[in-house]
């Protein structure tokens, strides 16, 4: 038809095939293929992938895509978790973090979940020394405790604290 001619001209000003064919992708508004597209390109092109990714919520089949890409993978990754914390997935995020190795991010992610046997175990797979889960499980104590998620549960967590204090353990049981 006639009215495809001005842009099929324009196409064919366009000299790089991966920037045509992103063209008639986003022109089409299929995000998706436009991600698959630009895989193929240059670092540049990657990165506006990326970018793509994100606006979209893309993040499963960017991650398909660069299934053999570790960096680019771990990077989409990294952006998921970010996009599940804002729409309150944070449990899931923490899970997202741990996969690309952005452990300080899943910690966070356990400690706003109130995650405290999550947390613990990242940080005893970390090779943190006792001391550091301690300071993280008596933060934990005192973020159950503050958050009103009850007694009981702040008295584990106290309790699998090394050289925890007992009367403040038998004082939490008492109040549970």
């Amino acid at each position: 038809p006639k009215e495809y001619l001005p842009y099929i001209e324009k196409l064919k000003k366009i000299e790089n095939p991966i920037e045509r064919q992103l063209k008639i992708c986003v022109d089409m508004q299929d995000f998706a293929k436009a991600i698959s597209v630009l895989s193929e390109g240059t670092e540049e092109d990657i990165k506006k992938s990326i970018e793509l990714t994100k606006e979209h919520n893309l993040y499963k089949h960017a991650l398909i895509v660069y299934k053999d890409n570790k960096q680019v993978t771990y990077q989409i990754k990294d952006h998921f978790g970010d996009h599940l914390r804002k729409v309150s997935n944070v449990k899931q995020a923490a899970i997202v973090y741990q996969s690309c190795e952005q452990w300080d991010k899943a910690i966070s992610a356990y400690q706003d979940t109130l995650d405290w046997k999550g947390g613990k175990q990242l940080m005893k797979f970390l090779g943190k020394d006792q001391s550091e889960i301690d300071k993280f499980l008596i933060n934990m104590k005192d973020l159950y405790l503050k958050s009103n998620q009850g007694y009981s549960d702040a008295a584990k967590i106290l309790e699998s604290i090394s050289n925890y204090n007992r009367n403040e353990y038998v004082e939490l049981i008492c109040k549970a």
